[in-house]
């Protein structure tokens, strides 16, 4: 399996059946490149020279302990999470095919059927403050209580935020009730942002995040 990753296959599924069916009902690799914020604060991790030590060593028995199903809003989505267990947490990519508004609908989908969901927002694709405060207001309707705030993919973004950084901090201005906020760690690099800016980042969103998450490795 990729570096801290496993992969989740339904009960439902045949272990032996290779078939495209079968294939399906592998939902999602689960992400244990996690750490704390706090450990940020005291080591300085950062891309480029992450390092958690022995603290961030975690097995493979503790990860599907507390797995987290990852799900792309994509047509057909909503039949594959019938293989997800009942109340499972489930996070929301946020892609620029589909927008801020295929993750949040399909996050009032699967809240609606009692899976505890982890919207991804996209900062290039918030048009506004008053878009934020959109989003903000729906999602708390829904009672969600965590995030994982992104700067997203697009080129070019639609509106005034280019940067997690940024609609983080609009967000803490605007007020919200999320207990746990995660972000993004890089630390492998990022192939189109050199490992300074990705350093200087990672410590400019520490204040208001609570967790950072590495980047997910699949095998297939």
């Amino acid at each position: 399996k990729g570096r801290g990753e496993a992969l989740y296959r339904s009960e439902k599924a045949d272990p032996e059946d290779r078939s495209e069916k079968a294939d399906r009902q592998v939902v999602l690799g689960i992400n244990s490149g996690i750490v704390p914020v706090d450990w940020l604060r005291t080591s300085r991790t950062s891309a480029g020279d992450a390092n958690t030590g022995d603290q961030g060593t975690i097995t493979l028995g503790e990860v599907l302990a507390r797995p987290t199903y990852e799900v792309i809003p994509t047509k057909g989505t909503d039949e594959w999470v019938d293989d997800l267990p009942e109340e499972g947490k489930v996070t929301i990519t946020c892609s620029p095919a589909q927008g801020i508004e295929g993750t949040v609908r399909l996050a009032e989908r699967l809240a609606e059927q009692g899976f505890r969901v982890v919207p991804h927002v996209s900062a290039r694709l918030v048009v506004d403050e008053g878009h934020l405060k959109e989003i903000v207001e729906r999602l708390g309707n829904l009672e969600v209580k965590e995030i994982f705030v992104i700067g997203g993919d697009a080129k070019n973004p639609v509106g005034s935020f280019s940067s997690a950084f940024e609609l983080l901090s609009a967000m803490s201005d605007l007020g919200h009730g999320f207990d746990e906020i995660g972000v993004g760690g890089y630390p492998e690099g990022h192939p189109l942002i050199d490992d300074d800016a990705l350093r200087q980042a990672l410590l400019d969103k520490q204040r208001f995040a609570t967790y950072v998450v590495s980047q997910m490795c699949f095998d297939s």
